[in-house]
């Protein structure tokens, strides 16, 4: 404070002289201008120091900031871009800059509500300096909603979103729970739409879904022709009572020239969210004259791509029965049962779209055979095991979402993982686990997809098991594909896909076959065996009427196929088909695609018939 006396300024008790002392002095002030000046001279110090307290009071510094509702992100991570730190001056508009990097940088992180609340900003100046008190609202979600839900209840599908009322909402959660919605077989359609209220200030979620029907009679005649006739009658209910709970009935009649009429009777039940948690159980029961067979198993998957941990274990009895096939006639027929039961444990680590995972796990596979027939006692029989295994399991994955539609289905929101994923899973067994001998099981699997601008779509998998018994030469088989699709060309969808089987010392384990029931359409199923295959597949997939509640397209087709031992293969000999066919599809029944086939096989030696063969599916072939 100033107190202005006889033109001199009190200033802290110190004498500063005022303008009006200073411009009008008369000849009888001229002592007093020297007495000042004097005083002047031995004040100085103490004015300097004066100066110095008021610039601070004018330009006070930083002593103290306090960030508060920051949740996701490290206090740090949020300091370590502001300007606006400790010690130095107040600059207001320095910090409303870092208001600014501070929302980019949540927005760019997926926090798109993020911002800072003025309401709760504190900016408090005290005798050593300032203190600021920083509010960021993440954005917090107030309220869900969901629409379009006719027959499921809200809870259901609220509980496979991956965030609720009072968490913070996350762009990546949004496009990942749509995709997890997308998933069920009760809803055909998903989206959410999140915006903020500006009253509450917090964030609303609104769920559009459409809803399926999931009671549905399926009457399948997979293969109807004079070689073959198979007969499914089927109930199933994926959405009981709108509890996302789903069982199904099934009866299927299995005729095949050869062969003995096969009538299977089977139920099962799936709960994907059992006592409420992510833990899925699934439960099958089969009735068929060679004995009843059954399955259980509880899961505990990796169902989001922030999941850290996953479990399963599984137990199961089959009875089936096993034909040797020999040009496309069972010459051997065995009775097996098998006992199987394993678990697993997996670690997963990294981010939604660079990934690792390491699994520790254990198989018990007990398998007894019993020759029915009175062939040759030179044939060969299936091999009886006794293995318990214990290994471990390792494999990354790299992959973006992309949404995309006719891809894979017919007219519905498909998610496409682009990108890649690799592993392998090695298991020893001993003799002290119970096992008949020691053996080590090696399996590798790779798998990509690549996506041109032009809308091209490459696929390739393999697949490798390798089994090493000491003394015995390795069994191996090896499954590797390559899928083209192409689409928009010429208002078709050009679909080509080119496999090759191949087993190594498969002699009493098993068989490579080819025909109508692994893609070489209008042959009987297992026409042909050997131990090499090779099959090329041709398909123009045409849509001429999409509406809410039916869509119509066609396909037209052609398959190639080989199948040899080591030294016969004759690339002159193929076994090749042809057809055309109906493909249909609803809204309605999310999207299943009903495929019916004629197809004329023309490497059929014994076939005279011009009369096409006629298919009944469910689903692409690929």
């Amino acid at each position: 404070m100033i107190k202005v006396e006889a033109g001199i300024g009190l200033w802290n008790n110190t004498f500063v002289p005022t303008k009006s002392f200073l411009t009008h002095q008369s000849p009888a002030n001229g002592t007093r201008l020297r007495l000042w000046l004097l005083l002047l001279g031995t004040s100085l110090p103490l004015i300097v120091v004066s100066l110095a307290s008021v610039a601070g009071t004018l330009a006070p510094t930083i002593q103290q900031i306090v960030l508060t509702g920051n949740r996701r992100l490290a206090d740090s991570e949020i300091r370590a871009i502001m300007q606006t730190q400790i010690g130095q001056v107040f600059d207001r508009e320095l910090l409303n800059r870092d208001f600014e990097k501070i929302i980019t940088h949540f927005q760019q992180q997926g926090y798109r509500f993020a911002r800072i609340d003025n309401e709760r900003l504190l900016i408090k100046q005290f005798e050593r300096g300032i203190y600021l008190h920083i509010h960021i609202d993440e954005g917090m979600i107030g309220i869900i909603t969901v629409e379009g839900n006719h027959r499921t209840r809200p809870k259901v599908i609220t509980r496979e979103l991956l965030f609720q009322v009072g968490s913070v909402y996350t762009r990546d959660d949004e496009l990942e729970s749509e995709r997890i919605l997308r998933r069920k077989p009760y809803l055909s359609q998903a989206e959410i739409t999140a915006t903020r209220n500006l009253e509450t200030m917090k964030i609303q979620i609104h769920v559009e879904v459409s809803d399926t029907w999931t009671l549905i009679p399926t009457l399948d005649l997979p293969t109807f022709s004079k070689d073959q006739s198979d007969l499914l009658v089927r109930l199933s209910e994926s959405n009981v009572f709108g509890s996302g709970n789903g069982y199904q009935f099934r009866f299927q009649q299995v005729r095949e020239a050869q062969r003995k009429t096969r009538n299977l009777l089977s139920v099962g039940y799936s709960i994907p969210r059992t006592f409420g948690t992510h833990l899925h159980t699934v439960s099958r029961y089969t009735q068929k004259a060679e004995g009843d067979t059954w399955t259980i198993g509880l899961f505990y998957p990796l169902y989001s791509l922030k999941s850290k941990w996953g479990v399963d274990f599984s137990l199961s009895e089959s009875v089936d029965q096993f034909d040797w096939y020999q040009d496309g006639k069972p010459i051997q027929s065995f009775l097996g049962r098998q006992y199987l039961y394993s678990g697993q444990v997996i670690r997963s680590f990294g981010s939604r779209t660079k990934k690792a995972k390491i699994g520790l796990w254990a198989s018990s596979n007990t398998f007894r055979s019993q020759r029915l027939d009175n062939g040759e006692q030179s044939s060969r029989l299936l091999i009886d095991r006794q293995i318990t295994l214990v290994g471990i399991s390792l494999a990354r994955q790299r992959a973006t979402f992309i949404r995309t539609r006719y891809l894979n289905q017919m007219g519905r929101v498909e998610d496409i993982a682009i990108g890649h994923a690799y592993g392998a899973k090695i298991g020893r067994s001993m003799t002290w686990l119970g096992s008949d001998r020691p053996e080590t099981e090696l399996r590798f699997f790779a798998t990509s997809l690549y996506r041109t601008p032009s809308q091209l779509y490459l696929t390739t998998d393999v697949n490798l098991l390798t089994r090493m018994t000491p003394g015995v030469t390795p069994v191996s088989s090896l499954v590797a594909s390559c899928r083209l699709i192409q689409k928009s060309v010429l208002s078709q969808t050009l679909a080509i896909r080119l496999e090759a089987v191949m087993g190594l010392n498969l002699e009493g384990r098993g068989q490579v076959l080819l025909g109508g029931a692994n893609g070489l359409r209008g042959y009987p199923l297992r026409r042909f065996e050997g131990e090499k295959s090779l099959l090329l597949n041709i398909e123009s997939r045409g849509l001429y009427w999409e509406t809410d509640w039916v869509i119509v397209g066609s396909i037209i087709f052609v398959d190639v196929g080989y199948i040899w031992r080591k030294g016969t293969f004759r690339l002159r000999q193929p076994r090749r088909s042809l057809g055309f066919g109906l493909r249909l599809s609803s809204p309605k029944l999310n999207y299943r695609v009903y495929r019916l086939e004629f197809s004329y096989p023309l490497d059929l030696p014994e076939r005279s018939s011009k009369i096409p063969a006629v298919t009944y599916t469910i689903g692409h072939l690929f």
